[in-house]
């Protein structure tokens, strides 16, 4: 990779020539070599001759910082990127909350969409920086909504007025962007340039990037203020900040993403109330009696290409299974997707008992015998080695006559009946869980 070709060719002769960002890989304590980041220059005294020396400080990838090691120059220990340690195969994930903080009692809180980023493990945080401000921008496109945040009825000046304050947000997200992508590009350029020289010549390649990473943070301070929000690093188990370990996400050129993120930090945009001249006027001021914040949910509607694929179902199922009017499924289109036919590819998924190959097929599951008794269980986690969450999507069920004789087989002895009565059930009772993908209670609702 790009990374690996950077760290060879800056790779310093002498001890003085080490830089703050140069991609290593080191030794741990347990002898087994990682990639990481040379992100400190450490002055010590011999104990013999009382001469300074000049050691590294590596931080080591998807690490925390306890794990950091401090090497002597020049030994074996510490090579160039990947010259030893295998590269990551996954990117690195994290996931992003939306948090503001409450006008009169001054606490934070969580609102809105959370969603998860995943970055290439060798971007600049100025790079992923720039993936994360487009994401976010997706939070100020144009109000879809009539009302506020808090639920009161929006007049159309208070409409324009706040229309006009995402455009100007979302133009200032873009020049921020084209910023650090052009720094990036320019710092990946520099390099390469640099070590190509170095090569020709023979000489210690001469390349700091600490001084082009200096000038982009003190270009962004100017505008990263016109914002309406800021963009905030914290641990996963505290997004509200309440450890004290909360830091302002560092757009630097001389970090990469997968060495400063871990699996215990979360990215915090934190939104910030309205403070533009516009509130100052009198058809603002009715509307600022809470919290004024420029945050829009995204419009979500899938095209009717991707209904297939998405498994949404179109407009036949949903006239025949109306969806949510909140946004989420009628239960007739959850039973649908669970009952259709499934194509097995010829890939290990089914071998034929005759002749002993994987072959092709299909599956597909029906109803025989209804019980007296109808219980539904729906997946409402979902998890994976890296991450877990709670699936909060709306399901509708009707309170009286859900007609079951679509899902059981067309040949079962139920079936031939010529009435609906024994395919039709009533509710009596629904199971809900309160609280997230830790914690909460089950709660019980029957007739």
């Amino acid at each position: 990779p790009l990374a690996k070709y950077v760290s060879h060719c800056l790779w310093p002769k002498e001890a003085k020539d080490f830089v703050v960002g140069l991609r290593v890989d080191a030794i741990d304590r347990r002898n087994n070599w990682y990639p990481g980041s040379v992100v400190d220059l450490v002055e010590e005294e011999t104990e013999e001759g009382g001469e300074t020396v000049t050691k590294v400080k590596v931080h080591f990838d998807n690490f925390s910082a306890k794990w950091d090691e401090v090497y002597a120059i020049g030994n074996s220990r510490i090579r160039p990127l990947y010259s030893h340690a295998t590269p990551r195969a996954k990117p690195t994930e994290f996931v992003v909350h939306h948090r503001s903080m409450e006008h009169k009692t001054k606490k934070f809180f969580l609102f809105g969409q959370s969603f998860y980023l995943q970055c290439h493990n060798e971007w600049s945080t100025a790079r992923a920086g720039a993936h994360i401000l487009a994401q976010a921008s997706r939070f100020l496109e144009l109000s879809h909504f009539k009302k506020s945040e808090n639920g009161k009825k929006l007049t159309s000046v208070e409409r324009k007025i706040a229309e006009k304050e995402r455009d100007e947000a979302r133009k200032t997200i873009a020049i921020i962007i084209e910023a650090l992508i052009q720094s990036d590009k320019r710092y990946i350029v520099a390099a390469v340039e640099s070590g190509k020289q170095a090569r020709q010549s023979g000489r210690q390649p001469h390349f700091d990037a600490t001084t082009m990473s200096d000038d982009l943070t003190a270009k962004l301070s100017e505008v990263l203020l016109f914002l309406p929000f800021d963009v905030r690093v914290t641990t996963a188990d505290s997004p509200l900040g309440s450890n004290g370990e909360e830091v302002a996400f560092p757009f630097s050129l001389v970090r990469t993403i997968g060495n400063y993120m871990n699996a215990r930090h979360s990215i915090v945009i934190h939104w910030r109330e309205k403070t533009s001249a516009a509130d100052s006027n009198s058809a603002s001021k009715k509307h600022t009696g809470s919290r004024q914040l420029l945050y829009i949910p995204p419009f979500i509607s899938p095209s009717k290409q991707n209904q297939k694929l998405l498994g949404v179902p179109g407009n036949d199922d949903l006239k025949r299974h109306p969806s949510s009017s909140h946004g989420g499924f009628h239960i007739g289109s959850c039973l649908a997707e669970f009952f259709k036919e499934q194509h097995l590819e010829a890939t290990g998924c089914w071998r034929c008992p005759v002749c002993k190959e994987d072959r092709e097929g299909k599956q597909s599951m029906a109803l025989w015998n209804l019980p007296d008794f109808l219980v539904f269980n729906f997946k409402r986690f979902n998890a994976s080695s890296r991450w877990s969450e709670k699936i909060t999507t709306r399901v509708d069920f009707p309170i009286t006559g859900l007609n079951m004789r679509e899902w059981c087989d067309k040949n079962s002895p139920q079936s031939l009946q010529s009435s609906d009565e024994p395919f039709i059930y009533d509710l009596v009772g629904v199971v809900n869980h309160m609280g997230d993908i830790d914690t909460g209670h089950y709660i019980a609702a029957c007739k």
